[in-house]
């Protein structure tokens, strides 16, 4: 009966240290090198909560990327670390971590980057010199760098023209500009100016007197 009930214990024993092994599996994944601690972590848009693949992961010695799951795992050395997460269109996170006997899990949540229109206006004034019923616009830049002319369209007198896919690096040596009442189209009225608008600005085609000639002005 002895040897029966000793039996029972050892199994007992074998089914909790292979339980053990198990959690501690689940838990951590794998089994630290002698000295290390494992580090779990885990990147994921702070605003739609999905994961973030291609984060850079950078602390002193090391560097790293999250994988598809947003996953970035290492083993260290006990101890506190800093550590940065980098990815374009994010904000940078820094996070401080420190590391102990057990195994780690670090949430970092990236908030997205605002991102600021890469784009300009441009409005069409004094119409009524050269044509009183216009009611529509073009608006087309001669680009020196591509050596041809970049059409934004017609729009509506109104309106401004908002150009959001213009190189910002090239210099344009002159506008033009067409108006149209839907029987009569006039153009196209030059502005000889060296014009390199930038990001954000608002701009005026204004007539002169007569209507025969216009410029650029902000």
């Amino acid at each position: 009966m002895a040897k029966k009930k000793k039996t029972n214990e050892n199994n007992l024993l074998a089914l909790g240290l292979i339980a053990g092994a198990i959690y501690l599996f689940t838990k951590n994944g794998s089994t630290p090198p002698p000295g290390k601690v494992n580090l779990f972590v885990k990147v994921t848009d702070a605003t739609t909560g999905a994961a973030l693949a291609g984060v850079s992961v950078l602390e002193p010695g090391l560097s790293g990327t999250t994988d598809l799951s947003g996953n970035y795992n290492i083993s260290l050395a006990p101890g506190n670390y800093t550590i940065n997460f980098k990815k374009t269109g994010y904000i940078d996170q820094i996070k401080t971590v420190a590391l102990v006997a057990e195994a780690t899990q670090l949430n970092v949540y990236m908030q997205p980057a605002i991102q600021i229109p890469q784009k300009f206006r441009v409005y069409v004034s004094g119409f009524t010199e050269r044509l009183p019923t216009a009611d529509r616009w073009l608006l087309r830049v001669y680009d020196s760098f591509l050596n041809g002319f970049l059409d934004f369209g017609w729009h509506t007198i109104y309106d401004p023209i908002e150009v959001s896919n213009y190189n910002f690096g090239h210099g344009s040596t002159f506008a033009e500009v067409y108006l149209d009442d839907g029987v009569t189209a006039v153009g196209p009225i030059f502005s000889y100016n060296t014009w390199i608008p930038q990001p954000g600005e608002t701009w005026y085609f204004i007539f002169n007197p007569g209507g025969q000639t216009g410029y650029m002005s902000k």
